[in-house]
């Protein structure tokens, strides 16, 4: 399994764990930091894609 499917998981993962509350997310720390570390791993991860890949995900990379 590649880095950024590994780190989208975990978001899914966490989730499924907390639920889908933006309340609960900026108000609990323990959710906020569990959601935020693999979203920062997974752009950190998209900076070494290739030129190809720039290309085509530009958009949302």
């Amino acid at each position: 399994m590649n880095l950024l499917t590994q780190y989208a998981n975990e978001v899914a993962v966490t989730i499924e764990r907390f639920g889908n509350d933006y309340n609960q997310f900026i108000h609990d720390f323990v959710f906020f930091n569990a959601l935020s570390m693999p979203i920062y791993q997974f752009a950190e991860q998209t900076l070494n894609l290739s030129e190809d890949a720039k290309e085509l995900f530009g958009d949302i990379c």
